[in-house]
């Protein structure tokens, strides 16, 4: 079992690390140009196009949940490296 200083030290840089994927001038514009695409293809597509809505819908949706996942890994990582600092 780690101790609790090694997984504080673990999730500070895996906070680090998402930190610098999210602030990545790439990885912020691929984020946004695949949600643009994704939105826009289900706003433009026919009600009765049930399949592609829902594919679009879904795809938006995980992109914004990969995000989510990373944003918590970087509040994660921030936190422990309050704890860290703290001498806690």
């Amino acid at each position: 079992t780690d101790s609790p200083m090694t997984d504080l030290e673990n999730e500070r840089r895996r906070g680090a690390r998402a930190n610098a994927i999210m602030s990545d001038p790439l990885m912020i514009e691929s984020f946004k140009t695949l949600k643009d695409n994704y939105f826009d293809a289900w706003a433009n597509s026919l009600p009765t196009d049930t399949a592609t809505r829902e594919h679009c819908w879904n795809m938006y949706n995980a992109i914004k949940e990969l995000e989510g996942q990373l944003d918590s890994v970087i509040k994660t990582g921030k936190f422990a490296d309050r704890q860290l600092t703290k001498g806690v």
